[in-house]
């Protein structure tokens, strides 16, 4: 399998005492031999979290000095945010990403709000997938990854402290209307977020939802059904419950590979009913994109590009296996790969 070189930049030095914590842990081999450094940057990520800190934590991120050490602070956030403390209550916060793939109609902008979220709710009830909550809700609002991604560390963390009132409402994070740009096949990332509610030793809505066969077609049914318009195709494809930050990545990197697969599908048809078969270059731009661009020898007017924006905790490896897999399933057999990060021209 063809490999990619990472084309994204981290810096090159970091004063954060975070950063310093992760690059201590990475020296020290793999992750059984941690020890140390890992309850360290555990306990000093609790820290900040419990004193408010959010420009330590977004500071260590935004100044990560490579993939590995946003990869360790990333997870160690995660962790900390998920940890059920020494209440006898657990207040778990998830996101369930979904991906809406529209065509048909447009210009047209969707209200990012399900109107019935309640019908929601008792799919999930119906399917047996809240096991032993004591308390389970969910927002009406579809939330863009943007809103999703503003939320602050320490407003989550102290959020699943808070088991000791009688009502336990979802995140107020504001919709994201979805907006359509043509009649053309397109697809847009929105996410439900809830809270639920357990015992601190038994499963969390994540793990009772885990297994999206059991509710993902009535749901998705349900949500065409609620946001359907005449005339415009809407196919809502939800992933599986997690913590809203893995959601967030899971979210992001499944947009990106639909909106290739969508891309692909479609430059490919028109190519064979014109010129014949497509030649593939990737690319990884200086921009932080991995560039994949079709064309034909026999009409160089024809040629077309996709532009898969890598997010600071993709996988290089997964999204190159990604895109040359559905190349190679595509039947796209003369594909060029370029060996180095190369700048972004003018075209682009």
């Amino acid at each position: 399998m063809k490999t990619l070189p990472d084309p994204r930049r981290y810096a090159p030095f970091s004063s954060n005492l975070l950063v310093n914590l992760a690059q201590q842990a990475l020296g020290q081999g793999c992750a059984m031999q941690h020890g140390k450094p890992v309850e360290n940057l555990s306990a000093a990520i609790a820290q900040a979290l419990g004193a408010g800190d959010d420009t330590l934590i977004e500071q260590a991120l935004a100044e990560s000095t490579s993939h590995a050490v946003f990869r360790m602070l990333a997870d160690a956030l995660d962790t900390a945010l998920k940890a059920s403390g020494d209440a006898a209550l657990h207040l778990r916060i998830f996101a369930i990403p979904i991906l809406l793939v529209t065509g048909g109609r447009g210009p047209l902008t969707l209200p990012g709000v399900v109107t019935d979220i309640g019908e929601l709710k008792k799919l999930f009830e119906l399917h047996g997938t809240l096991g032993p909550m004591k308390n389970f809700a969910l927002s009406s609002a579809l939330v863009c990854a943007a809103q999703l991604a503003a939320l602050k560390p320490s407003v989550v963390y102290r959020r699943s402290r808070e088991t000791g009132r009688e009502n336990f409402p979802p995140l107020d994070l504001p919709p994201g209307d979805i907006c359509i740009a043509g009649t053309e096949e397109e697809v847009h990332l929105r996410f439900v977020t809830g809270v639920s509610v357990t015992s601190a030793d038994a499963p969390g809505f994540t793990e009772t939802a885990g297994n999206i066969g059991v509710w993902g077609m009535p749901f998705t049914k349900a949500l065409a059904a609620q946001l359907g318009q005449p005339g415009l195709s809407l196919l809502p494809l939800p992933r599986p419950p997690m913590s809203h930050l893995q959601a967030l990545e899971a979210g992001r990197f499944a947009e990106s590979e639909l909106g290739f697969q969508l891309f692909l599908s479609s430059a490919l048809r028109k190519f064979r009913s014109r010129v014949g078969e497509a030649e593939a270059v990737v690319t990884a731009c200086a921009d932080g994109c991995i560039r994949i661009s079709l064309s034909s020898p026999f009409e160089a007017s024809s040629s077309q590009e996709y532009a898969w924006v890598l997010q600071p905790g993709d996988d290089i490896a997964a999204v190159g296996n990604g895109i040359f897999s559905l190349l190679e399933e595509c039947r796209v057999t003369n594909v060029q790969v370029a060996e180095t990060v190369q700048p972004v021209s003018a075209s682009h």
